[in-house]
């Protein structure tokens, strides 16, 4: 079975990450019989490390003791603060994402609830020009 005490570090995420969009790339173009292009390995490992970059982020732990009890959050509400922050700039649908991510990091403390406003005044700076140009805006034929 699996060892319940094995500690993975948190910085191996990108490595792995980038190391299989490689394989990736790599498989995939021998599978279409194609030559391997660098470009493709490269740009297959850069997005493999964003994401390894993202669940670090997400897997962070808290690194100070305080004495009074303080919530850290779930993972999902640190990944949503992640994605909200990357999708803040579609008008409408950055703006609920990032309400939603503000709402379910309400009580956190740290970077997920700074994030989080961060995201909701972002989308709001592109959401808000966005309907007022849709409402004031003449319709073209």
């Amino acid at each position: 079975m699996f060892n319940q005490n094995l500690r993975i570090p948190r910085w191996l995420g990108p490595v792995a990450c980038a190391l299989l969009g490689a394989f990736f790339a790599i498989r995939g173009t021998n599978r279409d019989g194609g030559p391997i292009s660098i470009e493709m390995v490269i740009g297959a490992s850069l997005i493999g490390a964003v994401a390894g970059t993202i669940l670090w982020l997400v897997d962070r732990k808290g690194t100070s003791e305080q004495s009074e009890p303080t919530e850290k959050g779930s993972t999902f509400s640190r990944a949503v603060a992640v994605i909200q922050i990357l999708a803040f700039w579609v008008p409408i649908a950055g703006t609920c994402v990032s309400i939603f991510g503000l709402a379910s990091n309400w009580h956190v403390k740290g970077w997920p609830k700074v994030l989080c406003w961060i995201g909701v005044c972002l989308s709001l700076l592109i959401t808000i020009p966005m309907i007022l140009l849709m409402i004031f805006m003449p319709p073209t034929n």
